[in-house]
């Protein structure tokens, strides 16, 4: 006989069973249809791991939703429609409604100053405008890397005050205002803060009572407190070391460039909103995809926290977002009204990839045609042997902008990340011809007399940079690098140190990280670039980082011994 606490589980389960099959009592697609789906999401469709949920939405109606793998490990609790994810920078897009909001309602205007609403900053606060922090043309460094830099991870927890003093702090910009554009969390920060300086309450009960009600997104809500226990919340999670997953979850309740914890119904409620607006923001659509535009007329890719692309040669708005063991990408189709969104709980997922994989299986379905797919297996069939040449491609190259790419094979397949920024799978076109299936990127290769390739052009978005490997630090002198170095606007102290023939790099109190030349004063940290500089005797006085979303941040080498000072230092 089933005891009471065996029948409540037991209803339990099969309330999720029920709630995790597609909206509308039946499915919207067909069943070949389906079976491709379930194909792309098979390593994650199993009791015994995290995984994600798939929405398609096709002309309003949300035709197609699953589950797939876990939402918690320790309880069995499987992932459903009302799953609440962490979605990362998805919630740039509605701290911009937010702004635009305000804007209609006369209470701000694009124009506004940074020095309008915060006092403490450099002079340079004069010079930003809000409409810089919507397009990411600011300038500012972005407090995550910052924060990194000096010692934090992203599973640590510190305050909003922390922040702004962080920010506050840093004596100079990426660049002027407007004259170029890099994304960085910083400004959606800021932006969160200023709707609570003009409209008398945080963003979250802003949002709550202006865009989360009206829509009737009532599982969505930005999350502000750390303590707050959320209904069916799925839990983060990482790959373990040594096989299985490990929780991945943070107490961080920083909001306005994240922080939004959503579903993927509701987040269907908010894309129909963008053919049908139901919010008081006069033409909606058109100025959520407005793009930006630099001092020099120049038109972005990026809108208020949504990015234009294109995909198959049909135009795409969306954004994606990663941060702890969260996942997630919204990829929306206008001409099509079509939109297909992936969330994820488990830092290995690639929401972004798969997202476009089952949107390929959809516009296959509309017999638009995939050349994609049909190139990728002809490259593969003309060269069997590619994979055992690859090894010879891989190492450090540095770009002519002065960024650093590293080339790596993992698995047999062969890979590009920059610098723990953004790493994507490449395929092969050629032997020396690469291409990536996320984002409009690829690279080729420029015959050399030397094994293996020494440089490539890196094309991305239609811009090409130049790449040549780094070089060997054969006779390099290791011990005029060696010391202690301090960055007053980080309050950080960096330790480098010899063992062997190799240098290693200490921040704080975290572990030793290899220190790899590029050239002779150039090398690559675990996440950035460090450039040394010399004074007029030659010897080594400072160096500069360059990290993603940070520029020009200045180390000084200390003449004495700062060994009793190093440890990580609170904002």
């Amino acid at each position: 006989m089933k005891t009471f606490r065996t029948r409540i589980v037991s209803s339990l389960t099969f309330v999720m069973f029920l709630a995790s099959l597609p909206l509308f009592g039946q499915q919207k697609i067909s069943d070949e249809l389906q079976k491709k789906v379930d194909f792309i999401f098979q390593e994650w469709d199993k009791p015994t791991t995290p995984g994600g949920i798939i929405g398609v939405i096709k002309d309003g109606d949300l035709i197609y939703t699953k589950g797939y793998g876990m939402a918690n490990l320790e309880y069995n609790i499987p992932i459903f429609n009302k799953t609440v994810f962490r979605v990362a920078s998805i919630s740039k897009q509605f701290t911009a409604a937010c702004i635009l909001m305000l804007e209609e309602q006369n209470k701000l205007s694009l124009d506004d100053k940074l020095s309008d609403y915060f006092e403490g900053f450099p002079a340079y606060a004069d010079q930003i405008q809000v409409k810089h922090l919507l397009y990411h043309t600011s300038g500012l460094r972005d407090f995550f890397k910052l924060a990194m830099l000096s010692g934090y991870n992203e599973q640590d927890r510190f305050t909003s005050e922390e922040v702004l003093e962080m920010i506050k702090r840093q004596k100079n910009l990426n660049f002027e205002p407007g004259t170029d554009m890099l994304y960085n969390n910083s400004g959606y920060f800021l932006l969160g803060e200023i709707v609570k300086k003009v409209a008398g309450e945080g963003i979250g009960v802003f949002a709550q009572k202006n865009i989360f009600d009206p829509l009737k997104m009532f599982n969505t809500h930005f999350h502000d407190n750390h303590k707050m226990i959320v209904r069916n919340r799925a839990s983060g999670y990482a790959s373990g070391e040594n096989g299985g997953f490990e929780i991945y979850m943070s107490n961080l309740s920083i909001i306005g460039d994240g922080g939004l914890f959503t579903t993927v119904e509701d987040l269907a409620k908010w894309d129909w909103n963008f053919y049908y607006n139901r919010l008081p923001i006069t033409n909606f659509t058109q100025k959520m995809q407005e793009k930006g535009r630099l001092s020099n007329g120049e038109k972005l890719s990026y809108a208020a926290g949504l990015d234009h692309g294109e995909h198959r040669s049909i135009k795409t708005v969306g954004h994606s977002g990663a941060f702890v063991g969260f996942r997630s990408q919204l990829l929306r189709f206008p001409e099509l009204n079509m939109t297909v969104i992936c969330l994820s709980n488990v830092s290995s997922l690639p929401a972004t990839k798969l997202a476009y994989q089952v949107a390929d299986v959809m516009l296959d379905s509309l017999n638009i045609e995939s050349q994609l797919s049909l190139e990728v297996l002809e490259v593969e069939s003309r060269n069997p042997k590619l994979k055992l040449e690859l090894q010879e491609l891989v190492g450090n190259y540095e770009l002519a902008n002065g960024m650093v790419v590293k080339l790596f094979t993992e698995k047999g397949e062969f890979y590009i990340d920059f610098l723990g920024q953004i790493k994507m799978q490449l395929f092969a076109k050629s032997k020396s011809e690469f291409f990536a299936k996320e984002i409009d990127l690829s690279l080729a290769f420029i015959p050399s007399k030397e094994k293996g390739g020494s440089s490539f052009w890196l094309s991305l978005n239609g811009k090409k940079i130049f790449a040549e490997k780094a070089a060997s630090q054969y006779g390099v002198d290791l011990n005029e690098f060696v010391g202690t170095y301090y960055s007053d606007e980080l309050n950080a102290y960096y330790s480098i140190s010899r063992v062997g023939d190799k240098l290693f790099l200490k921040v704080g109190n975290k572990l030793k990280t290899p220190f790899s030349m590029i050239k002779i004063d150039k090398w690559a940290m675990e996440d950035g670039l460090a450039s040394f500089h010399r004074n007029a005797e030659g010897a080594i006085t400072s160096f500069e980082v360059k990290a993603g979303p940070i520029r020009k941040l200045h180390f000084i080498k200390q003449v004495e011994n700062y060994s009793t000072a190093l440890g990580i230092r609170r904002f």
